[in-house]
């Protein structure tokens, strides 16, 4: 349907000089009148608005300067007009002849189904992109896994015979899984942008084992790179247990970490990862500092929008510009938030939970 498809041309009318009091009813009834002369030609539209504005005897004394659409302009400037001079009904004109009237409950009717059936288009895409993400999703961790398995029998294998091809059979394995976590990253980002509501699995784990497992994760950067990691856990009286999703924590801080490292400088690349817990005993802050180029304070809303890369003529940009933005998804996920501040070179990643969030009492 379109603008055209609108326009009513069975309009209720009233000449010129009829006298407004026989002509009240029917104005009420409709709730405006196209005024014409005696030869049929448009004058204007009176609305009861008309008559309490310009208290008169006859009809032509009572309206205003006519104003009229075309089938040609656009909704825009058709619902500007309506707003503009507060009319229920606007006559439309062709080559300076009325072919008929928009009246504002048809337009404001129309409209309504407009944004009705966007909706319904709406959804209809963000179900479909969905399918697409867990399609996707399915058709490239399958095959893969598949891969991983098999180079796992032929470590096992190589390992048994003390073959000299073990050391390449666990780089293929190293960039199998590097390969894996990216397209894992890809779409859960993906997923997590379009709203799509993820499962929070919490069991009991401690700071230090997500560590450990991490290190595992990072050999293959480390031997990109050709870079040492050393990833210190500062001194507390005793390890943090933790009761969360242990997958997404360890996905949070396998990005900060990966992103410490990233920007260290070189002459000190000890990544440190602590926490503190707040006085009150209701927060929980979970921190990676490093020492390096730090971040301008100017590109603070920047690193956590998806596919943004902060370019520094001393820094590679590897990856994608996707970690940040999974941080911040999978912190708000499990309850916290996420922010950063740099000082003297030193730039440390604080995550913020409330305690009850993050930890398991009794």
């Amino acid at each position: 349907m379109s603008i055209k498809d609108l326009i009513v041309k069975d309009y209720p009318t009233v000449t010129s000089f009829e006298g407004v009091n026989s002509i009240e009813e029917n104005l009420l009834k409709h709730n405006y009148l196209v005024v014409l002369n005696d030869d049929g030609v448009f004058q204007g539209i009176l609305t009861p608005y008309d008559i309490i504005k310009r208290p008169k005897r006859v009809v032509i004394d009572c309206i205003g300067k006519p104003v009229s659409i075309s089938t040609e302009e656009c909704l825009a400037t058709i619902i500007e007009k309506f707003e503009k001079y507060q009319s229920v009904a606007l006559p439309v004109v062709h080559e300076n002849q009325l072919i008929g009237v928009l009246e504002k409950k048809h337009l404001v009717h129309y409209l309504q189904n407009r944004v009705d059936t966007l909706l319904d288009e709406s959804k209809l895409s963000q179900r479909a992109k969905e399918a697409f993400l867990h399609n996707l999703s399915h058709e490239i961790r399958s095959p893969l896994n598949g891969v991983i398995g098999f180079l796992e029998l032929l470590d096992c294998k190589n390992s048994q015979k003390s073959s000299s091809s073990d050391k390449f059979t666990v780089m293929l394995k190293r960039c199998t899984d590097r390969f894996l976590t990216t397209m894992n990253n890809m779409i859960e980002l993906s997923l997590l942008q379009s709203g799509e509501k993820f499962e929070i699995n919490p069991e009991s784990f401690t700071l230090k084992e997500v560590i450990d497992e991490l290190m595992e994760l990072f050999s293959f950067s480390i031997a990109l790179f050709n870079r040492e990691l050393n990833i210190s856990i500062i001194d507390t009286k005793e390890d943090l247990v933790l009761y969360t999703d242990k997958s997404k924590f360890k996905n949070i801080l396998f990005h900060l970490i990966e992103n410490a490292y990233k920007y260290s400088s070189p002459s000190n690349e000890t990544i440190r990862v602590g926490y503190t817990i707040s006085k009150s005993k209701k927060e929980v802050d979970v921190f990676v500092v490093n020492t390096g180029l730090g971040i301008h304070s100017e590109f603070k809303e920047r690193v956590f929008k998806a596919f943004e890369q902060l370019e520094h003529k001393d820094v590679f940009n590897y990856g994608l510009g996707i970690g940040l933005p999974l941080v911040k998804e999978f912190t708000n996920l499990l309850g916290g938030s996420v922010d950063f501040n740099c000082a003297n070179n030193e730039t440390t990643f604080y995550l913020k939970f409330p305690i009850e969030r993050i930890m398991k009492f009794g």
